[in-house]
């Protein structure tokens, strides 16, 4: 296992050949002499080849390769990995800067991938939204999607971000959630890897939960509810979440019986690893959607999304209304001027 330390430098062109790795599609510029200590910030591409890690870092907006051969030293002064530290890589297991390659630590976590999520329908309002969780950052920019009218779609584990407006597409065209999850299934590539689930325009639901998903992982699906997870704490974490749907105030907005539905989950178990990032998506009758809050890089990231929405619900008509008519709409207060 190899960590990068600030007094080491990147190689020369001896160092690192191109190609090397299953992410580096091209060649990426080096600045030779560089001490790790300049370097803004450090990110993974992949394992080279021999197992070789190696790791892409930002030199004032450019990017140069660490030398992989540089040696580990585990530091007091490391900062934790849930607060972004650079990552050390070997032969694609991701484990903590400063931990040898393959070793198991007794009672200490693997850092791995993991997302728990669920898909609602409101037959009160029509609305449909998604709520989910994960360990990785920006969940809401690769599993998320709704659409006003016509459905709800999560794609997770290994998420293939592509995958979400094919399933929108599908639904838009009349498929109902059963052939829509057929239809992605067919369409998408590497789809043993995925989770998929679908809330269609009539509130059905279906899912397909591929078999090389990793941990504990499955699917669960009530009453205009489908809900699900991988890498998983216990596999009661999908039945709780769907019921903490169906037990919510169907009175109340969608987006709290959503965020409730991921609360019970949580308080389930959730997933193996702590959570980083969360994202509710609720549609409406509008061609965007009026509820769209996303938590990054947080270590209670849904708790932090309670106390977002919270703050948010109260607020969420009146954005809508300024954007649909606002001549009539709310006004804001501005210093020294009335309202």
């Amino acid at each position: 296992m190899t960590a990068i330390e600030e007094d080491d430098v990147v190689p020369g062109p001896e160092g690192v050949r191109e190609g090397e790795g299953p992410a580096a599609a091209r060649e990426i510029e080096r600045q030779p002499g560089k001490r790790i200590a300049d370097i803004e910030h450090v990110v993974h591409l992949g394992s080279g080849e021999a197992g070789l890690p190696f790791a892409r870092p930002m030199l004032n907006g450019r990017t140069g390769r660490v030398n992989g051969r540089a040696r580990a030293k585990r530091r007091a002064r490391q900062v934790p990995l849930s607060l972004g530290a650079p990552v050390a890589y070997n032969r694609g297991r991701r484990t903590p800067t400063g931990h040898a390659a393959g070793e198991e630590e007794a009672g200490k976590k693997k850092e791995c991938v993991m997302t728990f999520s669920v898909a609602g329908y409101c037959a009160r309002t029509g609305m449909f939204g998604v709520c989910v969780a994960t360990s990785s950052l920006a969940v809401g920019a690769r599993c998320s999607w709704v659409k006003a009218g016509t459905g709800a779609v999560l794609i997770q584990n290994y998420a293939d971000p592509g995958l979400g407006p094919v399933a929108l597409r599908a639904l838009t065209d009349g498929r109902d959630a059963r052939a829509t999850v057929d239809h992605v299934t067919s369409a998408g590539r590497g789809i043993a890897w995925r989770q998929i689930m679908v809330v269609d325009r009539e509130g059905r639901t279906a899912h397909r939960d591929g078999e090389k998903c990793l941990g504990i992982h499955l699917c669960v699906e009530t009453t205009h509810c489908v809900a699900g997870g991988n890498l998983l704490s216990s596999a009661d974490v999908p039945r709780a979440t769907a019921d903490g749907f169906d037990a919510a105030d169907a009175n109340r907005h969608l987006g709290e019986r959503l965020l409730r539905a991921l609360e019970a989950g949580l308080a389930a178990g959730g997933e193996a690893n702590a959570e980083r990032s969360a994202h509710l998506l609720v549609a409406d009758a509008l061609d965007w959607p009026p509820i769209d809050l996303r938590v990054d890089l947080h270590e209670t990231p849904v708790a932090e999304l309670r106390r977002i929405w919270e703050a948010f619900e109260p607020e969420a008509d009146g954005f809508v209304a300024r954007a649909v008519d606002p001549d009539n709409a709310p006004r804001h207060a501005i210093p020294g001027r009335e309202t």
